[in-house]
């Protein structure tokens, strides 16, 4: 088992695509009235993915490149499912369908791997005090 430290991971991938995706749904009117910038809270959401991936290498214990990595399977899997059953429920999103979901899964496997990489990265080369 990956442990306790790839379970939280796993819930910053799943918390990330959620709010991702409400961010997405929400119009930017709405950001700007709270005094909130859309784009800037979006780069944040996808800066949680570099986090996920660190927490999953630096506190796993063993097999912490594969705990980090892993990640990049977690989140174009979590991503694309929860994109395709918001656009299935109705909502308008960008890529519906079978076929937005191969392009979301694509460009999260592409923009998320890097990333995670980087997360993994960081993970394996800072040093535990």
């Amino acid at each position: 088992m990956l442990g306790r430290p790839w379970a939280v991971g796993v819930v910053i991938v799943v918390a990330s695509c959620l709010l991702g995706e409400l961010v997405g749904v929400v119009d930017s009117y709405v950001f700007a009235r709270v005094g909130l910038n859309r784009d800037l809270v979006l780069v944040v959401i996808w800066g949680l993915l570099l986090v996920a991936a660190f927490v999953a290498t630096y506190f796993s214990e063993s097999r912490k490149l594969l705990a980090g990595l892993s990640m990049m399977v977690v989140f174009p899997v979590v991503g694309t499912l929860i994109h395709f059953f918001t656009g299935a429920v109705g909502v308008k999103v960008d890529f519906g369908g079978i076929a937005g979901a191969v392009v979301t899964f694509r460009l999260f496997a592409l923009f998320g791997g890097i990333l995670v990489a980087l997360g993994t990265f960081l993970g394996l080369v800072l040093p535990k005090k």
